[in-house]
């Protein structure tokens, strides 16, 4: 889970909301597990509201879709709009793959050796005649 901060002052906040009416530190969203979003007014001066059968209503904290209309302040927004600025995560580094083993050495008598393919990421078999 992650949790970002929406206001109007940038120092403050990981969105910001730049409106007169959207609080310096206005609201908080907290990513859940499942990608739900969890909305959190901080005792914005001005309040958040959610958009229900036409009608604008307080809205203190609870779960909201990603489009569904909210309102900071006087701001009508979403929380997809909002979470637009946020960079997405950073890709985990891939580890790169393990060296391969050292080719198996030839023995007098052998009649065939593995030798490591690097193309393949595997051991063929072949003829110690052909490798002359």
């Amino acid at each position: 889970m992650r949790t970002y901060n929406v206001g109007r002052k940038a120092n403050q906040n990981d969105i910001v909301a730049d409106d007169d009416t959207v609080s310096s530190r206005h609201a908080e969203i907290t990513v859940a597990r499942d990608n739900r979003y969890f909305f959190r007014d901080r005792l914005s001066m001005n309040g958040s509201h959610r958009l229900i059968d036409d009608a604008w209503q307080e809205f203190d904290h609870g779960y909201l879709k990603a489009t569904a209309p909210l309102r900071l302040g006087e701001l009508e927004t979403t929380i997809a709009d909002l979470m637009r600025q946020v960079p997405p995560p950073a890709a985990q580094p891939v580890a790169p793959p393990p060296p391969p083993p050292p080719p198996e050495t030839l023995e007098p008598g052998d009649d065939e050796v593995r030798i490591w393919d690097e193309k393949t990421g595997r051991y063929i078999i072949v003829k110690r005649s052909d490798l002359r």
